[in-house]
């Protein structure tokens, strides 16, 4: 696979040896992407619903500031930590980076030269 970024001049690249390889068939790739895409989703509802549950007993006087920073997702309770595939799904969708976030992350990769030809190859390959 390879990715164009739909506006922009830098692509985020990759690294030139991997620690893992896997295969997959295109049905098996786009199961594995939803089944991660879920998993994702899933573990930021629950962030979301930890940061609440921090508020919400520190408003009421029941925790201070640092008990209710002790807190993990295991704290949040049950029913609250249970979404179905298709809640997750209508949660929220994937955001492009801007031209200007990915070369702020390219930089603070350690990255020292942004290829200003990549730029062109990529207003060619997005015609």
């Amino acid at each position: 696979f390879s990715s164009v970024p739909s506006h922009g001049g830098c692509t985020l690249g990759m690294v030139r040896r991997h620690a893992a390889r896997q295969q997959f068939t295109l049905a098996e790739h786009a199961e594995e992407q939803q089944r991660l895409r879920i998993q994702r989703l899933r573990e930021q509802h629950q962030e979301e619903r930890l940061e609440a549950l921090r508020q919400k007993l520190i408003i009421s006087g029941t925790l201070t500031a640092t008990e209710a920073a002790r807190l993990t997702v295991n704290d949040v309770p049950d029913e609250d930590k249970d979404l179905s595939g298709a809640k997750l799904k209508d949660m929220g969708s994937l955001r492009p980076y801007s031209s200007k976030r990915r070369r702020a992350l390219l930089r603070a990769a350690g990255v020292v030269r942004i290829d200003r030809e990549e730029k062109r190859q990529l207003q060619e390959l997005r015609r």
